[in-house]
């Protein structure tokens, strides 16, 4: 018989093998949790003469649980058989506890089966999810290393993740970050050409003018025109560290200042209360179709702008000319237009006049080092406008006319 059971257990598949399995051990612990529940009535087997004994005496009905050598357990019930106080017979009830309980053993071993494969499913999608996420910033994290790495040439193209989720936002936001940083550095090496170019032309005349002073080989006369050049050029220097120290100071105030909401109409009227004294006895004319137009903006880098564009147009225009500021609304934009009564800017130089150190106007001013416009145009592009020069020619006004845009508060 021994043989034939264990011939029948090697019949079983696998899966009949472990629910065997299963049940053998979720009996063992039903057993375990039985007689720790049980264990306060539980007794030691005794033998039916002392149970018998044990009634007469006390002549009251026993219930007993005996646990017995092969751990069974069985419930036991004596009662005697008695009339007018004499007993005659004693019945003793007795039955085994059934311990095993297979209809829980095979719910449990269903619930068992539909948890692992609950905790399968979700090992196989955090594998997924972990995979979408992880590979994505390996490739940003590559990316960066890339566009930072000083021994190996830059990559021509750089090809950031393009997702519809925060990755997504993420690599966005890494590839316009050094998209700006790259910008920033080129502009900062273009500045420093810039500068250095700019500062080369009167220190190579103050040196010429010295080593020609040095020799003193020249005359009287020639000394006084030389010390005339070298005090200019000094000027001239003084005036482009003053208005590079400027350049660079608005650079980074536009990444920091702080909008306030105002009105226009009224910022422009007080300001033109500033130039109404001016040397060559200018008038700004104001030519408005609103009152009242709100703008949030930084007041005074807006002021700094219309500063620059007024006394510009002042120094190129005529005696006793006018100014003209006139104002119209297009959509949710206010248009400013400031117009002179100069000689004007030839069209072909429309985007050139605002690069920097740029002057090259037949009347220009020479205490003016070219970098008014590009200030003024990095404050309106911080401020989310624009300014250009405008090709509207309005009526008396034949000079440079320049088109601010700033966007209208809602």
């Amino acid at each position: 018989k021994e043989v034939e059971i264990d011939d029948s257990f090697k019949k079983l598949n696998l899966f009949q093998q472990y629910k065997e399995f299963y049940l053998k051990v979720f009996n063992r612990f039903q057993q375990f949790f039985y007689r720790q529940k049980m264990k306060e009535i539980i007794e030691p087997v005794k033998h039916d003469v002392n149970l018998i004994i044990e009634l007469i005496k006390k002549n009251i009905k026993i219930s007993k649980t005996f646990i017995h050598e092969n751990d069974s357990l069985s419930f036991n019930v004596l009662t005697s058989l008695s009339q007018d106080n004499k007993i005659y017979g004693v019945v003793i009830v007795r039955g085994f506890l059934t311990q095993e309980s297979k209809e829980a053993a095979l719910i449990s071993f269903n619930l068992f089966n539909l948890y692992l494969i609950i905790v399968f499913f979700m090992f196989l999608l955090s594998i997924i999810f972990t995979r979408s996420i992880i590979r994505p910033i390996k490739t940003l994290s590559f990316l960066a290393r890339a566009e930072q790495d000083k021994f190996n040439p830059p990559l021509n193209t750089l090809n950031y993740p393009i997702r519809k989720d925060e990755i997504g936002g993420l690599s966005h936001d890494i590839k316009n970050m050094s998209k700006a940083l790259k910008s920033r550095i080129n502009e900062l090496e273009k500045f420093t050409a810039d500068v250095t170019h700019e500062l080369k032309n009167p220190l190579a005349s103050i040196k010429a003018s010295n080593e020609l002073l040095v020799e003193n080989k020249i005359k009287p006369v020639n000394k006084k025109l030389l010390f005339s050049n070298i005090i200019k050029d000094i000027d001239r220097m003084n005036r482009l560290i003053s208005d590079i120290s400027e350049y660079t100071r608005t650079q980074i105030e536009v990444e920091k200042q702080i909008f306030d909401e105002f009105n226009l109409i009224e910022f422009i009227k007080d300001l033109k209360l500033s130039f109404e004294q001016n040397d060559k006895k200018i008038k700004i004319l104001l030519d408005f179709n609103n009152l009242e137009i709100k703008i949030q903006a930084n007041m005074d880098k807006l002021a700094q702008v219309f500063i620059n564009l007024i006394e510009n147009a002042i120094s190129f225009s005529p005696q006793q000319s006018s100014i003209l500021i006139q104002q119209i609304q297009k959509d949710d934009q206010v248009i400013i237009y400031i117009a002179d009564q100069g000689c004007g800017v030839n069209e072909k130089l429309k985007d050139k006049i605002f690069e920097r150190f740029y002057t090259d106007r037949q009347n220009k001013d020479e205490h003016h080092t070219g970098l008014g416009l590009s200030i003024s145009k990095t404050i309106m592009e911080s401020l989310g406008g624009s300014l250009e020069l405008s090709n509207k020619i309005l009526d008396r006004y034949n000079g440079a006319c320049f088109k601010l845009g700033l966007p209208i508060k809602a």
